[in-house]
């Protein structure tokens, strides 16, 4: 993040030789590594594809630098299977396990490693990125998106919050902040305990509640603060430091990496659905709201707004 002195990193992960965009938790690795290392190239290949731009390019010598080294992801493969009498597995096929009842399934994470091009000599130049949003379209766009998704914001006293049990993100007014990017921070970060709720993702059950899947949860928003913060060059909170990037980043690797792998995918599938709507796509995930109701949603929280006194339209750094 610019304000911590960290890089911003505004584009997705993705592969030069294939042109696919890394999704789910590999999106969440590569990018909190990109921070904590402070890449600016966005493009990772395996040792593989990386010979397959060497055969393409043989005149200028790319090669990884010397003592540089590999960020481990992983590739999720789901297998189907039915447990015999005698305990025995008995494998099938996706289309099969459609037909069987007593189906399980289980998800198995294969390892690869790949490198970023900031770690190759002589890789080729990136094409030139488009220009960064200003901070006034970066705000015209958190304020429509969150608006436009059907969660409802109401301002007034007290923290930062979503309320569960009124389906509502709370907030204090946005003259209470010391900057709008403060604001949207805050406001995406409780907009993601939104998408949790029952009738969205449905990642937080009232009644099914503990304190581990509370803390999980909590995991999963840290997760989503830190990649929308590094996307629209947010403020992190001080917790959000390189030393904290690299604290997950070594969660991958240890003994709760599926756990850490499954929080990531999570928070990355809520950063899909704001990529679609920045795009001016139709998310595809079933519970946002369809394209044809989005002005009258954005009227609403406008007038909701107008009712407590929430001002958007106005520099929250000249109040």
């Amino acid at each position: 993040n610019a304000e911590q002195g960290q890089p911003s990193v505004a584009e997705t992960p993705f592969c030069p030789v294939t042109g696919k965009e890394y999704s789910g938790a590999n999106m969440v690795r590569l990018t909190l590594t990109a921070m904590e290392k402070g890449y600016a190239d966005n493009r990772w290949l395996t040792f593989k594809q990386l010979q397959a731009v060497r055969e393409e390019y043989p005149d200028l010598n790319i090669r990884i630098r010397k003592g540089e080294h590999g960020v481990t992801v992983l590739r999720p493969e789901d297998v189907f299977f039915t447990v015999e009498k005698d305990g025995k597995w008995n494998f099938v096929s996706e289309e099969q396990a459609k037909g069987i009842p007593d189906v399980q399934r289980h998800t198995l994470l294969y390892p690869f490693t790949v490198f970023n091009a900031a770690q190759i000599e002589n890789f080729p130049a990136k094409e030139q990125s488009a220009p960064a949003m200003t901070e006034a379209q970066r705000n015209d766009l958190l304020e429509r998106f969150v608006a436009s998704s059907g969660v409802a914001v109401e301002h007034g006293k007290g923290v930062p919050r979503f309320d569960h049990r009124t389906d509502t993100v709370r907030l204090p007014h946005p003259e209470n902040f010391h900057s709008s990017g403060a604001y949207y921070a805050a406001k995406l970060r409780e907009f993601f305990k939104a998408t949790g709720h029952t009738s969205r993702e449905a990642r937080q059950p009232v009644k099914a509640q503990t304190l581990k899947s509370c803390a999980f949860e909590e995991m999963r928003a840290e997760m989503f603060s830190m990649l929308a913060g590094a996307k629209f060059d947010l403020p992190m909170p001080a917790s959000n430091s390189a030393a904290y990037i690299n604290h997950w980043n070594q969660k991958f690797s240890g003994g709760d990496a599926k756990g850490v792998f499954q929080a990531a995918a999570e928070a990355a599938k809520v950063l899909t659905i704001m990529h679609q709507f920045e795009m001016g796509e139709q998310p595809r995930a079933a519970w946002f709201p369809r394209n044809e109701t989005w002005a009258a949603l954005i009227e609403e929280q406008a007038q909701r707004d107008a009712v407590t006194g929430a001002h958007m339209a106005t520099p929250v750094e000249a109040l």
